[in-house]
Protein backbone atom coordinates (compact mmCIF):
# COMPACT_ATOMS: atom_id res chain seq x y z
CA UNK A 1 0.00 0.00 0.00
CA UNK A 2 2.84 2.34 0.10
CA UNK A 3 4.93 3.12 -2.71
CA UNK A 4 7.51 0.41 -1.58
CA UNK A 5 7.22 -2.80 -3.66
CA UNK A 6 7.87 -6.62 -2.79
CA UNK A 7 10.07 -8.92 -4.15
CA UNK A 8 12.33 -11.72 -3.30
CA UNK A 9 12.02 -14.94 -1.56
CA UNK A 10 9.22 -17.29 -1.77
CA UNK A 11 6.29 -17.21 0.77
CA UNK A 12 7.67 -20.07 2.61
CA UNK A 13 11.63 -19.24 2.60
CA UNK A 14 9.87 -15.77 4.02
CA UNK A 15 8.32 -17.29 6.36
CA UNK A 16 11.00 -18.83 8.05
CA UNK A 17 12.88 -15.88 7.95
CA UNK A 18 9.74 -13.81 9.30
CA UNK A 19 9.64 -16.84 12.22
CA UNK A 20 13.45 -16.02 13.02
CA UNK A 21 12.88 -12.35 13.50
CA UNK A 22 13.67 -10.89 10.15
CA UNK A 23 11.04 -7.75 10.12
CA UNK A 24 11.67 -7.04 6.71
CA UNK A 25 10.61 -10.45 5.75
CA UNK A 26 7.46 -10.55 7.87
CA UNK A 27 6.66 -7.19 6.17
CA UNK A 28 7.27 -9.05 2.66
CA UNK A 29 5.04 -11.78 3.76
CA UNK A 30 2.17 -9.70 5.25
CA UNK A 31 1.90 -8.61 1.40
CA UNK A 32 2.21 -11.62 0.00
CA UNK A 33 -0.84 -12.94 2.04
CA UNK A 34 -2.60 -9.89 1.74
CA UNK A 35 -2.84 -10.64 -2.62
CA UNK A 36 -3.78 -13.92 -1.35
CA UNK A 37 -6.40 -12.87 0.32
CA UNK A 38 -5.06 -14.21 3.90
CA UNK A 39 -5.96 -11.12 5.39
CA UNK A 40 -5.89 -12.41 8.92
CA UNK A 41 -2.60 -14.05 8.78
CA UNK A 42 -1.27 -10.69 6.65
CA UNK A 43 -2.54 -8.45 8.99
CA UNK A 44 -0.88 -10.71 12.01
CA UNK A 45 2.61 -10.33 10.33
CA UNK A 46 3.02 -6.79 9.41
CA UNK A 47 1.87 -6.12 12.88
CA UNK A 48 4.72 -8.11 14.27
CA UNK A 49 6.91 -5.95 11.97
CA UNK A 50 5.64 -2.78 12.55
CA UNK A 51 5.59 -3.70 16.72
CA UNK A 52 9.47 -4.55 16.17
CA UNK A 53 10.30 -0.81 14.67
CA UNK A 54 9.78 -1.17 10.81
CA UNK A 55 8.63 2.24 10.08
CA UNK A 56 7.58 0.78 6.28
CA UNK A 57 5.36 -1.85 8.21
CA UNK A 58 4.13 0.77 10.62
CA UNK A 59 2.84 2.83 7.53
CA UNK A 60 1.43 0.22 5.95
CA UNK A 61 -0.43 -1.19 8.53
CA UNK A 62 -1.79 2.23 9.64
CA UNK A 63 -2.80 2.53 6.28
CA UNK A 64 -5.22 -0.73 6.37
CA UNK A 65 -6.71 0.06 9.64
CA UNK A 66 -7.77 3.71 8.36
CA UNK A 67 -9.47 2.54 5.54
CA UNK A 68 -10.39 -1.64 6.88
CA UNK A 69 -8.43 -2.95 4.04
CA UNK A 70 -6.84 -6.48 5.45
CA UNK A 71 -7.52 -5.28 9.29
CA UNK A 72 -10.29 -3.79 11.33
CA UNK A 73 -11.63 -0.32 10.63
CA UNK A 74 -9.67 2.01 13.11
CA UNK A 75 -8.67 5.28 11.87
CA UNK A 76 -7.40 6.32 15.47
CA UNK A 77 -5.11 3.63 15.77
CA UNK A 78 -4.33 3.33 12.14
CA UNK A 79 -2.95 7.34 12.62
CA UNK A 80 -0.73 6.38 15.60
CA UNK A 81 1.21 3.81 13.60
CA UNK A 82 1.73 6.41 10.57
CA UNK A 83 3.05 8.80 13.47
CA UNK A 84 5.56 5.89 14.86
CA UNK A 85 6.77 5.95 11.22
CA UNK A 86 6.90 9.92 11.68
CA UNK A 87 8.98 9.72 14.46
CA UNK A 88 11.58 7.29 13.04
CA UNK A 89 11.92 9.57 10.20
CA UNK A 90 10.06 7.55 7.15
CA UNK A 91 9.62 10.27 4.81
CA UNK A 92 6.72 8.47 3.02
CA UNK A 93 4.81 8.28 6.26
CA UNK A 94 5.59 11.92 6.92
CA UNK A 95 3.51 12.49 3.28
CA UNK A 96 0.63 10.10 4.41
CA UNK A 97 0.44 12.14 7.79
CA UNK A 98 0.14 15.24 5.75
CA UNK A 99 -2.59 14.14 3.86
CA UNK A 100 -4.51 12.94 6.48
CA UNK A 101 -3.88 16.38 8.59
CA UNK A 102 -5.43 17.68 5.32
CA UNK A 103 -8.74 15.29 5.30
CA UNK A 104 -9.62 15.40 9.00
CA UNK A 105 -8.75 11.81 9.39
CA UNK A 106 -7.35 11.39 13.48
CA UNK A 107 -8.21 14.86 14.36
CA UNK A 108 -9.55 18.10 13.17
CA UNK A 109 -9.14 19.67 9.67
CA UNK A 110 -5.71 21.05 9.79
CA UNK A 111 -4.33 22.43 6.43
CA UNK A 112 -1.19 24.59 7.45
CA UNK A 113 -0.10 21.91 9.68
CA UNK A 114 -0.52 19.20 6.37
CA UNK A 115 1.32 22.04 4.26
CA UNK A 116 4.26 22.01 6.87
CA UNK A 117 4.45 18.11 7.14
CA UNK A 118 3.94 17.96 3.13
CA UNK A 119 7.40 20.25 3.19
CA UNK A 120 9.23 18.40 5.41
CA UNK A 121 8.67 15.23 3.66
CA UNK A 122 9.94 17.14 0.27
CA UNK A 123 12.53 18.38 2.03
CA UNK A 124 13.37 14.92 2.76
CA UNK A 125 13.81 14.10 -0.93
CA UNK A 126 10.21 12.32 -1.31
CA UNK A 127 9.04 13.09 -4.83
CA UNK A 128 5.72 12.59 -4.41
CA UNK A 129 5.45 15.61 -1.60
CA UNK A 130 8.05 17.45 -3.89
CA UNK A 131 5.42 17.33 -7.05
CA UNK A 132 2.44 18.53 -4.91
CA UNK A 133 4.06 21.47 -3.48
CA UNK A 134 4.97 22.69 -6.49
CA UNK A 135 1.72 22.11 -7.40
CA UNK A 136 -0.07 24.01 -4.51
CA UNK A 137 2.81 26.86 -4.97
CA UNK A 138 2.28 27.35 -8.50
CA UNK A 139 -1.65 27.68 -7.60
CA UNK A 140 -1.12 30.73 -5.65
CA UNK A 141 -0.79 29.06 -1.74
CA UNK A 142 2.82 30.48 -0.62
CA UNK A 143 1.93 31.49 2.81
CA UNK A 144 -0.64 31.32 5.30
CA UNK A 145 -2.70 34.54 3.99
CA UNK A 146 -3.24 32.62 0.65
CA UNK A 147 -4.00 29.77 2.19
CA UNK A 148 -6.66 31.05 4.07
CA UNK A 149 -8.08 33.11 1.02
CA UNK A 150 -8.32 29.55 -0.82
CA UNK A 151 -10.01 27.62 1.82
CA UNK A 152 -12.12 30.82 1.47
CA UNK A 153 -13.98 31.22 -2.18
CA UNK A 154 -16.63 33.94 -3.32
CA UNK A 155 -20.15 32.78 -3.38
CA UNK A 156 -21.36 31.03 -6.74
CA UNK A 157 -24.12 33.45 -8.51
CA UNK A 158 -27.60 31.90 -9.37
CA UNK A 159 -27.97 30.26 -12.80
CA UNK A 160 -31.47 28.98 -11.77
CA UNK A 161 -33.86 29.35 -8.40
CA UNK A 162 -36.28 26.40 -9.81
CA UNK A 163 -34.57 24.22 -10.05
CA UNK A 164 -31.95 25.64 -7.43
CA UNK A 165 -28.66 25.72 -9.58
CA UNK A 166 -25.53 27.85 -8.93
CA UNK A 167 -22.50 28.54 -11.04
CA UNK A 168 -18.88 29.71 -10.16
CA UNK A 169 -15.90 30.59 -12.64
CA UNK A 170 -12.43 30.56 -10.01
CA UNK A 171 -12.88 27.90 -8.09
CA UNK A 172 -9.83 25.38 -8.65
CA UNK A 173 -6.98 27.14 -10.37
CA UNK A 174 -5.63 25.43 -13.96
CA UNK A 175 -2.36 23.50 -12.26
CA UNK A 176 -4.98 22.01 -9.68
CA UNK A 177 -7.56 21.27 -12.68
CA UNK A 178 -4.66 19.63 -14.46
CA UNK A 179 -3.34 17.55 -11.31
CA UNK A 180 -6.96 15.96 -11.37
CA UNK A 181 -6.56 15.23 -15.07
CA UNK A 182 -3.51 13.44 -14.54
CA UNK A 183 -4.45 11.35 -12.01
CA UNK A 184 -7.21 10.09 -13.63
CA UNK A 185 -5.87 9.87 -17.16
CA UNK A 186 -4.32 6.07 -16.25
CA UNK A 187 -7.40 4.69 -14.29
CA UNK A 188 -10.43 5.57 -16.22
CA UNK A 189 -12.74 2.59 -16.54
CA UNK A 190 -16.55 2.39 -18.33
CA UNK A 191 -18.70 4.45 -16.26
CA UNK A 192 -21.83 2.79 -14.59
CA UNK A 193 -25.12 3.88 -13.43
CA UNK A 194 -27.36 2.56 -10.35
CA UNK A 195 -29.67 -0.25 -11.50
CA UNK A 196 -32.69 0.41 -10.49
CA UNK A 197 -33.97 -2.77 -11.27
CA UNK A 198 -31.29 -5.12 -10.11
CA UNK A 199 -29.81 -2.73 -7.38
CA UNK A 200 -26.29 -2.24 -7.33
CA UNK A 201 -24.80 -0.76 -10.20
CA UNK A 202 -24.14 -1.64 -13.81
CA UNK A 203 -23.24 -0.29 -17.44
CA UNK A 204 -26.12 1.12 -19.47
CA UNK A 205 -26.34 2.62 -23.52
CA UNK A 206 -27.32 5.90 -21.44
CA UNK A 207 -23.96 6.81 -20.07
CA UNK A 208 -20.82 6.19 -22.38
CA UNK A 209 -18.15 7.81 -20.73
CA UNK A 210 -15.41 7.15 -18.56
CA UNK A 211 -14.19 7.81 -14.73
CA UNK A 212 -12.17 7.48 -12.19
CA UNK A 213 -13.17 7.34 -8.18
CA UNK A 214 -10.52 8.45 -5.65
CA UNK A 215 -10.70 6.82 -2.25
CA UNK A 216 -8.91 8.66 0.82
CA UNK A 217 -5.72 6.68 -0.41
CA UNK A 218 -5.97 7.46 -3.95
CA UNK A 219 -6.44 11.39 -3.05
CA UNK A 220 -3.44 14.05 -1.67
CA UNK A 221 -3.48 17.44 -0.04
CA UNK A 222 -3.53 19.13 -3.77
CA UNK A 223 -7.09 17.19 -4.01
CA UNK A 224 -7.93 17.59 -0.68
CA UNK A 225 -7.52 21.30 -0.23
CA UNK A 226 -9.39 21.20 -3.97
CA UNK A 227 -12.25 19.46 -1.92
CA UNK A 228 -12.28 22.23 1.47
CA UNK A 229 -12.48 24.86 -1.55
CA UNK A 230 -15.80 23.20 -3.16
CA UNK A 231 -17.39 21.84 0.44
CA UNK A 232 -17.09 26.15 1.21
CA UNK A 233 -18.34 26.88 -2.11
CA UNK A 234 -21.33 24.58 -2.19
CA UNK A 235 -22.18 25.68 1.51
CA UNK A 236 -22.14 21.95 2.21
CA UNK A 237 -19.96 20.26 4.89
CA UNK A 238 -16.63 18.78 3.63
CA UNK A 239 -17.69 15.24 5.59
CA UNK A 240 -20.52 15.13 3.51
CA UNK A 241 -18.92 14.33 0.27
CA UNK A 242 -18.93 10.88 -1.15
CA UNK A 243 -14.90 10.10 -2.57
CA UNK A 244 -14.49 12.14 -6.02
CA UNK A 245 -14.81 10.99 -9.26
CA UNK A 246 -13.01 12.23 -12.37
CA UNK A 247 -15.32 11.81 -15.57
CA UNK A 248 -13.98 11.58 -18.83
CA UNK A 249 -16.11 12.28 -21.88
CA UNK A 250 -14.14 11.55 -25.32
CA UNK A 251 -16.37 12.60 -28.86
CA UNK A 252 -19.78 11.25 -28.87
CA UNK A 253 -19.91 10.18 -25.46
CA UNK A 254 -23.13 11.55 -23.31
CA UNK A 255 -24.60 11.00 -19.99
CA UNK A 256 -28.27 11.42 -21.22
CA UNK A 257 -31.21 12.19 -19.04
CA UNK A 258 -30.68 11.26 -15.41
CA UNK A 259 -31.27 12.20 -11.75
CA UNK A 260 -28.87 11.83 -9.31
CA UNK A 261 -30.72 11.68 -6.60
CA UNK A 262 -31.69 7.70 -5.34
CA UNK A 263 -35.60 7.03 -5.47
CA UNK A 264 -36.53 6.34 -1.77
CA UNK A 265 -39.60 4.48 -3.39
CA UNK A 266 -37.34 2.06 -4.70
CA UNK A 267 -36.58 -1.09 -2.31
CA UNK A 268 -33.08 -1.50 -4.06
CA UNK A 269 -31.91 1.60 -2.74
CA UNK A 270 -32.91 1.29 0.74
CA UNK A 271 -30.40 0.26 2.43
CA UNK A 272 -27.92 2.36 0.85
CA UNK A 273 -30.12 5.75 1.96
CA UNK A 274 -30.29 4.77 4.86
CA UNK A 275 -26.59 3.81 5.85
CA UNK A 276 -25.30 6.81 3.97
CA UNK A 277 -28.13 9.29 3.22
CA UNK A 278 -29.50 11.10 -0.29
CA UNK A 279 -27.16 12.64 -2.94
CA UNK A 280 -28.18 16.27 -1.90
CA UNK A 281 -26.16 18.40 -3.99
CA UNK A 282 -24.30 17.94 -7.06
CA UNK A 283 -21.29 19.90 -7.61
CA UNK A 284 -19.57 19.17 -11.75
CA UNK A 285 -15.94 21.30 -12.12
CA UNK A 286 -14.84 21.57 -15.68
CA UNK A 287 -11.24 20.33 -15.64
CA UNK A 288 -10.79 22.01 -18.79
CA UNK A 289 -12.20 24.00 -22.00
CA UNK A 290 -10.66 22.96 -25.22
CA UNK A 291 -13.63 21.04 -26.48
CA UNK A 292 -17.00 21.85 -28.05
CA UNK A 293 -20.48 20.92 -26.84
CA UNK A 294 -20.44 18.95 -23.91
CA UNK A 295 -22.55 21.19 -22.02
CA UNK A 296 -24.62 20.14 -19.00
CA UNK A 297 -28.54 20.40 -19.67
CA UNK A 298 -31.15 21.13 -17.12
CA UNK A 299 -34.27 20.13 -19.07
CA UNK A 300 -36.85 21.80 -16.64
CA UNK A 301 -35.62 25.10 -17.42
CA UNK A 302 -34.68 23.90 -21.11
CA UNK A 303 -31.18 25.41 -21.14
CA UNK A 304 -27.62 24.23 -20.51
CA UNK A 305 -24.53 25.69 -19.19
CA UNK A 306 -20.83 25.23 -18.77
CA UNK A 307 -17.59 26.69 -17.35
CA UNK A 308 -14.35 28.09 -18.24
CA UNK A 309 -11.71 25.89 -16.77
CA UNK A 310 -12.17 25.33 -13.17
CA UNK A 311 -15.27 26.77 -12.76
CA UNK A 312 -18.63 25.14 -11.17
CA UNK A 313 -21.74 24.26 -11.51
CA UNK A 314 -23.79 22.94 -8.48
CA UNK A 315 -27.40 21.92 -7.82
CA UNK A 316 -29.70 20.86 -5.55
CA UNK A 317 -30.91 17.32 -5.94
CA UNK A 318 -33.72 17.28 -3.50
CA UNK A 319 -36.27 20.06 -1.91
CA UNK A 320 -36.09 21.72 0.98
CA UNK A 321 -38.08 18.71 3.08
CA UNK A 322 -35.51 16.29 1.22
CA UNK A 323 -37.59 15.16 -0.71
CA UNK A 324 -36.35 14.07 -5.07
CA UNK A 325 -36.65 16.95 -6.56
CA UNK A 326 -37.75 16.14 -10.70
CA UNK A 327 -37.01 19.23 -12.07
CA UNK A 328 -33.22 18.42 -11.32
CA UNK A 329 -33.70 16.01 -14.79
CA UNK A 330 -30.11 16.77 -16.69
CA UNK A 331 -27.59 15.57 -19.17
CA UNK A 332 -24.24 15.76 -19.73
CA UNK A 333 -24.36 16.64 -23.93
CA UNK A 334 -22.30 14.99 -26.38
CA UNK A 335 -18.90 16.02 -26.73
CA UNK A 336 -18.33 16.85 -30.57
CA UNK A 337 -14.59 17.79 -30.65
CA UNK A 338 -11.92 17.73 -28.22
CA UNK A 339 -12.69 15.94 -24.56
CA UNK A 340 -14.09 17.05 -21.83
CA UNK A 341 -12.68 16.39 -18.24
CA UNK A 342 -15.11 16.60 -15.19
CA UNK A 343 -14.54 16.75 -11.41
CA UNK A 344 -18.16 15.45 -9.72
CA UNK A 345 -18.74 15.65 -5.89
CA UNK A 346 -21.83 14.26 -4.94
CA UNK A 347 -23.08 15.19 -1.53
CA UNK A 348 -24.94 13.28 0.84
CA UNK A 349 -27.05 14.82 3.37
CA UNK A 350 -24.81 13.14 6.58
CA UNK A 351 -21.04 12.93 7.05
CA UNK A 352 -19.67 9.50 4.59
CA UNK A 353 -17.43 6.60 6.20
CA UNK A 354 -13.64 6.99 5.08
CA UNK A 355 -13.15 4.56 2.01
Amino acid sequence: MTDTTAAGPSPAELASKAEAGDTEAALFLARVLLSQGKMEESFNWILKAAKDGHPVAATELGLRLIVGNGAPTDPIVGIKWIDAAVKAGFPEAVRWRALFLAAGIGSPFNFAAALNMLEAAAQSGEPLAQAQLQCIQASGIVDDSSLNAFLNPPAPLLFSESPWVTAAEHILPEPMCNWWIAAASTRLQKARIHDADAGGRREDSMRTNSGAGFGILQTDVVMQLCLARIAVATGRPRSWQEAPNVLHYAVGQEYALHYDFLDPENPHFAEGLAKYGQRRTTALIYLNENFMEGQTWFDAIQKHARTPTGGMLAFDNVLNDGSPDKRTLHAGLPVTEGEKWLLSIWIRDRDQPVI
